[in-house]
């Protein structure tokens, strides 16, 4: 699945993850003991993220 991640600073970052799931990438945010997550290729620190959200593939707009 693509995703998109926005952090508190505006930068964003899309990713490509496979077998993600929203449920358990909120489990890692609210876990007090993980400073940082993984999302694909990239590591953050979890009070950095502000929103993260599929992204839709706009397919034969001209």
């Amino acid at each position: 699945m693509k995703i998109e991640i926005h952090l508190n600073n505006g930068m964003k970052f899309t990713a490509e993850v496979e077998g993600y799931t929203g449920s358990e990438f909120t489990k890692a945010l609210n876990d007090q003991k993980v400073t940082h997550v993984n999302i694909g290729d990239l590591v953050l620190n979890k009070h950095t993220v502000l929103l993260v959200m599929p992204v839709q593939d706009v397919v034969g707009e001209s």
